[in-house]
């Protein structure tokens, strides 16, 4: 559910970091990224997880990479809570439960 990393180091080579992305277009676009940037790259595959596309970068790279990976996250960047009825009633729900510790904030120091 959370994704605040999408890159480990490479099990086979210690002197590499692979980038992994779960949605096809992400990795394109990273491709893409990495091939204007000159930035040299293994593409690998897991079989027992073919829909996951992984690429691996040198570590010598791996901060530039990084900053193209950062570009590509946030251009196919998801909603938290994705259905809007569900964030409508939780933002509904969070400010009637503040304005009611407010509340009882102010009761509690007029006494």
């Amino acid at each position: 559910m959370f994704r605040f990393l999408n890159y480990q180091r490479d099990p086979h080579n210690k002197g590499r970091r692979v980038f992994y992305y779960r949605e096809p277009a992400e990795a394109e676009d990273m491709k893409r990224m990495l091939q204007l940037h000159q930035i040299a790259f293994l593409e690998l595959i897991d079989p027992k997880n073919p829909e996951v596309s992984y690429l691996s970068v040198d570590l010598k790279d791996f901060d530039q990479a990084s900053e193209l990976n950062s570009r590509v996250l946030a251009k196919y960047s998801r909603k938290f809570i994705p259905d809007r009825t569900t964030r409508t009633v939780l933002m509904v729900i969070f400010i009637c439960g503040f304005l009611l510790s407010v509340v009882g904030y102010i009761i509690h120091l007029t006494k």
